[in-house]
């Protein structure tokens, strides 16, 4: 289990750099290192790819190498990201038949909306899950619809079918599964509103300036809660960083400075960096997202992220 900091020290986990093999799910990837405890490994897949049982294979890998896995289950793209994905997929030979709009990846069962989940419609892919989490050694942290509220009009009604959704899940996983709420909420009222009574850890995106006003607020509420913060994914990538990325001028003052500044807060347990070139996805690339891999950041960047590295609880990966 994560350690809250109010409880304890926070073991600080951060990503930077690396890959396993291609996985099935078929979504960017990244990897944590941590002091004194595995790896941890961030999935992306639907309950579709579950049912097809593509998510144990991808479990057995982070499993066999040495990591712990944290699953983002679903997400939410539009209807026209929905098509980009949908032609890739085809490419690849992963899906079942043609699926050309919004309503058919529905009747495919590719994806389920909040109320589609609550009202029992994926209980069988559910069980599935469970189960494959239950077979997984150790701590699976899993992220239910991330970013819940930022994107709410597509895959998540309202509060109360996404809070029906959450406890639909909840009470069918297994005692090692750790439940994290990502709602990316503008005010902390709307968090609270959409917020399950029984979360496990606050989570959050983190991809531009601006996202880290709201950072401040959730780790203080997470510090009240008595619950673990995690940075679930954190890259330059928006805002005044779409154009280039890491290389953008100032990006250490304008991005890694405060990020590392909340993580020595204290009030941070997990920290993932999304260390990866956005603009080779299918999906991601064709939107304008840009490189945010360290290895492609000025001879500057990369050595100030190389002293923060060093530092203490800090630990390099092998790439």
């Amino acid at each position: 289990m994560i350690s809250s900091p109010a409880s304890s020290n926070p073991s600080v986990i951060h990503a930077y750099g690396q890959t396993l093999p291609q996985m099935t799910s078929g979504y960017p990837r990244y990897v944590s290192t941590v002091q004194q405890q595995p790896r941890v490994y961030s999935i992306y897949i639907s309950l579709n790819r579950v049912r097809k049982g593509e998510l144990r294979t991808v479990l057995d890998m982070v499993i066999d190498a040495g990591m712990q896995p944290m699953i983002c289950l679903t997400a939410k793209w539009t209807p026209a990201e929905w098509e980009v994905r949908a032609a890739a997929l085809q490419a690849a030979g992963m899906n079942d038949k043609p699926i050309d709009t919004q309503k058919n990846w529905l009747a495919a069962r590719f994806e389920f909306r909040d109320e589609q989940i609550a009202q029992g419609v994926a209980d069988n892919e559910l069980a599935t899950f469970a189960t494959e989490i239950a077979a997984t050694p150790g701590t699976v942290y899993i992220r239910f619809m991330q970013e819940t509220v930022t994107l709410y009009k597509w895959e998540c009604r309202g509060p109360a079918s996404f809070k029906a959704a959450w406890f639909r899940l909840w009470g069918r996983l297994p005692e090692n599964a750790q439940m994290l709420y990502h709602p990316n909420a503008p005010d902390p009222a709307t968090m609270r509103e959409w917020m399950p009574y029984n979360i496990e850890g606050l989570a959050a995106s983190i991809f531009q300036p601006s996202d880290f006003t709201r950072a401040a607020w959730e780790a203080d509420l997470a510090y009240q809660f008595n619950i673990p913060y995690v940075l679930a994914e954190c890259a330059p990538a928006l805002g005044e960083f779409a154009a280039k990325g890491i290389r953008t001028s100032g990006v250490w003052n304008k991005y890694f400075q405060p990020y590392f500044d909340l993580i020595e807060s204290g009030k941070v347990a997990m920290a993932v960096n999304c260390s990866l070139d956005w603009s080779s996805d299918p999906v991601f690339g064709p939107k304008g997202w840009p490189d945010t891999e360290w290895q492609s950041a000025t001879w500057f960047t990369r050595w100030r992220l190389k002293q923060a590295m060093g530092q203490g609880y800090w630990r390099h990966g092998d790439g």
